[in-house]
């Protein structure tokens, strides 16, 4: 797999955010400064220009990912896990709506929990726990796989990402109680399965 380089993770962070910037775009509407003789709302410029880099770089990345060197592994359980975006929501996003970031004792906590937040994302291989990839339709689930647990992203239910074994005659066994997923690595033991990922 190629390895996702650290300003890819760092972009790849700032998407999840996305929701964030999109409520300060417009909080901060009425905050302009004058530039060429036109008033313009520069701190709802910066949020939106931020909108507008992460959804089409996140989509890039996920589907670049999702087409290299895919792997099957077997499913022993699994159970969804969308309670995780949840949570982010909560405790990383909502936390800070409402926060009047023009006051600099307020700006400079905000810049030191995001730095921070940012470094355990990326550290962590937590880039999956993204709400836009909730918006777009993917699910986390959590499989059991032999002795290794491991978080999957899914753009549909990871029932419609089954594959069967092949039987003895090459062909595939849909009779087999084996369940397989051809999934593609995202970071330490998290892996995606898509579309994109099983060729359709």
């Amino acid at each position: 797999m190629p390895q996702v380089r650290p300003g890819v993770k760092f972009l790849l962070f700032l998407s999840s955010y996305l929701p964030l910037f999109a409520i300060l775009a417009f909080q901060y509407r009425g905050e302009t400064t004058l530039i060429y003789g036109y008033q313009i709302p520069y701190v709802t410029a910066v949020f939106t220009g931020l909108c507008v880099v992460s959804i089409p770089f996140l989509w890039l990345v996920v589907k670049v990912q999702s087409k290299s060197n895919p792997d099957f592994k077997e499913v022993d359980e699994y159970r969804r896990r969308n309670d995780q975006v949840t949570s982010y929501l909560l405790v990383y996003i909502f936390a800070f709506i409402g926060l009047d970031l023009l006051v600099l004792d307020n700006l400079v906590a905000f810049l030191v929990f995001f730095g921070m937040v940012a470094i355990i994302q990326i550290r962590s291989s937590q880039l999956h726990v993204n709400p836009v990839l909730g918006a777009l339709g993917y699910d986390i689930y959590q499989v059991t796989t032999g002795r290794e647990v491991a978080l999957v992203v899914a753009d549909t239910t990871l029932e419609e990402q089954f594959v069967p074994p092949d039987g003895e005659d090459g062909h595939p066994d849909t009779d087999a109680d084996e369940r397989y997923l051809k999934v593609a690595e995202l970071g330490n033991g998290v892996y995606i399965t898509s579309n994109n990922t099983n060729g359709n």
